[in-house]
Order: C-alpha cells, then sequence, then structure tokens
C-alpha cells in the first residue's frame, strides 16, 4: 500500500490536495510587502502579547482616556514630580487644627508670664522645702501666660526641695483646662507624665533633678469664663 502511494504521489497532486484545502477550507494565503499592511482584523483577539510590543512603542497618545487606574499603577511608585501641583486642590480647613488657628500654637515668645511665686534654688536647695525654681538665672522663673485665643502657656524648671509633695504650681481660675490635661517629661533618662488639673494643680512625683515645663501648652475653659475667651 506504502509503494503504491509512493508512485503516484506527484507535484501536480500535491498542488492541487493544497489548493482544494484552501478553497474548501477558507483559507487564504496571502504575502505581506510594504509597510502599514497589518490590520486589527488581520489578529485574532487576545493573542498580541507584551513580547510582541516593543519598549517604548506604547506611549501617552496611544492610550485612551482614564485608560490607566490605581490596579495598573505599582504601590508606591509614584512621586512628588509625577504629580502636577496646579492640579491639587485645597486641603479642607487647612488654615485649622482641632478648631484652633496657626496662631494658636505659636510659641508665645517676648510674652509677660505672670510668676509663680516659687523660691529660688540656687546652687542647691539648701533649706528650701517644696518645689522652687531652679538656678533662676540663666533658666527662666516657672509662670504661666495666656494669648488672646485662650492657650495657656507653661515655663521655667522647677526642682523638688526635701518634699515628697507632687504639686509643683496650682494655677490660678482663667489659666486652667477644662480636662485633666497630661504630658510626658522626664528625669535624665526616667519618663514621667506631668499632670495639669481641672483644679489647676501642675504635679508629678517629686524628684531631684530639675524639669523643664516649656513647651507645655494647653487651652483654658470652659470658655467665656475668669477671663479664659
Amino acid at each position: 500500500m506504502r509503494q503504491w502511494l509512493r508512485s503516484r504521489l506527484t507535484y501536480a497532486n500535491v498542488m492541487v490536495t493544497i489548493l482544494a484545502f484552501l478553497v474548501l477550507g477558507g483559507g487564504t494565503a496571502a504575502a505581506l510587502s510594504g509597510s502599514n499592511t497589518v490590520f486589527s482584523d488581520d489578529s485574532v483577539d487576545g493573542q498580541v502579547k507584551a513580547p510582541d510590543i516593543a519598549a517604548g512603542a506604547v506611549n501617552s497618545p496611544k492610550l485612551t482616556t482614564a485608560a490607566v487606574n490605581s490596579a495598573k499603577v505599582a504601590d508606591n511608585s509614584l512621586t512628588g514630580s509625577d504629580v502636577l501641583e496646579s492640579s491639587l486642590g485645597a486641603v479642607p480647613n487647612a488654615d485649622k487644627l482641632d478648631g484652633f488657628d496657626s496662631s494658636a500654637f505659636v510659641k508665645a515668645q517676648g510674652a509677660s508670664f505672670t510668676d509663680a511665686g516659687l523660691p529660688d534654688a540656687v546652687g542647691g536647695c539648701g533649706s528650701i522645702t517644696g518645689w522652687a525654681n531652679s538656678n533662676p538665672d540663666p533658666n527662666p522663673r516657672v509662670g504661666f501666660y495666656r494669648d488672646p485665643s485662650g492657650m495657656v502657656y507653661l515655663q521655667g524648671q522647677a526642682q523638688a526641695c526635701n518634699t515628697s509633695s507632687p504639686t509643683i504650681v496650682t494655677l490660678p481660675a482663667g489659666y486652667r483646662p477644662a480636662n485633666r490635661q497630661s504630658f510626658a517629661v522626664s528625669d535624665g533618662d526616667i519618663p514621667h507624665v506631668l499632670r495639669v488639673q481641672e483644679g489647676g494643680t501642675v504635679s508629678e512625683p517629686a524628684f531631684s533633678s530639675p524639669m523643664t515645663l516649656g513647651g507645655i501648652v494647653f487651652r483654658c475653659g470652659p470658655s467665656g469664663q475668669d477671663g479664659c475667651p
């Protein structure tokens, strides 16, 4: 049988068979010449892959509007230089923090602080009993100040002298917070919590190292009472 097929396999038979396959199967054979000869309908849908596209071939004009969304961008890949600054809108309430404008958080430089009336401990406590100003020259004395917006500032360095009382000073009405405020302070490397109570007491468990009160800021309360705005 095999010998019989070989004896009848001629060039004409092969060509007729190929032509019959193309005609009956609907196939076409075409030679492409020149440029721009492959169109969309010449490609099977979904068959053009990333390796088939030249590097840099897909640029901005090739992308339709809104074609690139968040899912198409690698996490943490965009930087400030990728953002058109003029396209950014204003941040809501950027001029306020917790309802207060920036003036409420400006350090009270040059303000007239009220002296808390603590004794001065110069070079040591000596016979002083209680909390004292620690070396008031050049350190500022313990005092307090309230600005026009109602923010209260403390200043000075306090030192515990021969006392176990945690109360450093008691602030007058109008300079007290509406609710207890807590602040992180330190005795060298040891952390402590300083508290300013609604009743005006500024307290911290006694320790020998001077404690700086500068930087402690809070709002007075209740608003509208005892001079508190």
